[in-house]
């Protein structure tokens, strides 16, 4: 290993499923690296930092990770840094293999990557998928059930009506609370998709939810 330090970022974008991301490095910042993106790519949407970790020896890194999930063929693109993972696990994965090499969790502010018109394309986005109205029960997860904060697992909420939690006697949305979370850990404030952030049975919402979208659709 080449002992260089740089960063591994998770990117995301809406014009893909949820389960879709790209797994890069970037030596610069990552705001240059998604400003680049958003501007050669040309996709409608603009890339979201889901995560950026700054490590030594990145470039031997990313490849681990990047066999890893061609081994469990989760590449979805001949593109080669695009996997179909949950974003949360992949997440994970990373955070454990950084720990061995010096780790540093980066936060990303949206103000400082975004112009303007992103911005008010990224917060329309997510107001469309926040209409998108999903119920707990719909997904069979009953009112009493405990649910675990992925970033902490001491951290649980327990279900108390659709799309409502009670943690430590407040109610909450997801979302709502996942933010809470978040800030807590020193996180920018941002918007979060709540069903990516709790599982519930040791597996992602968001990944409960696929599996009934496409039982759905059978």
């Amino acid at each position: 290993m080449d002992g260089k330090r740089g960063i591994i970022y998770i990117l995301t974008n809406s014009i893909f499923k949820d389960n879709i991301i790209k797994i890069g490095i970037t030596n610069r910042t990552v705001n240059e690296r998604i400003k680049e993106l958003n501007s050669q790519t040309g996709v409608p949407f603009p890339f979201i930092c889901y995560s950026a970790i700054e490590v030594d020896n990145y470039k031997d890194i990313e490849k681990i990770i990047h066999e890893g999930y061609r081994s469990s063929k989760s590449q979805t693109y001949k593109t080669k840094e695009f996997f179909e993972v949950n974003p949360e696990d992949a997440y994970n994965y990373i955070k454990i293999l950084s720990k061995l090499h010096n780790g540093k969790e980066l936060i990303i502010k949206n103000e400082d990557v975004y112009s303007k018109e992103e911005t008010n394309i990224i917060d329309k986005e997510e107001k469309r998928k926040k209409r998108i109205n999903i119920k707990f029960k719909n997904i069979g997860i009953e009112v009493g059930s405990t649910l675990t904060f992925t970033r902490d697992e001491t951290k649980t909420c327990e279900v108390i009506a659709d799309n409502k939690v009670d943690f430590e006697g407040e109610q909450y949305s997801l979302s709502g609370l996942v933010k809470k979370l978040m800030l807590e850990k020193g996180g920018n404030g941002a918007q979060y998709n709540g069903y990516s952030f709790f599982k519930y049975n040791n597996k992602i919402l968001t990944d409960i939810r696929s599996e009934f979208e496409c039982e759905n659709e059978e």
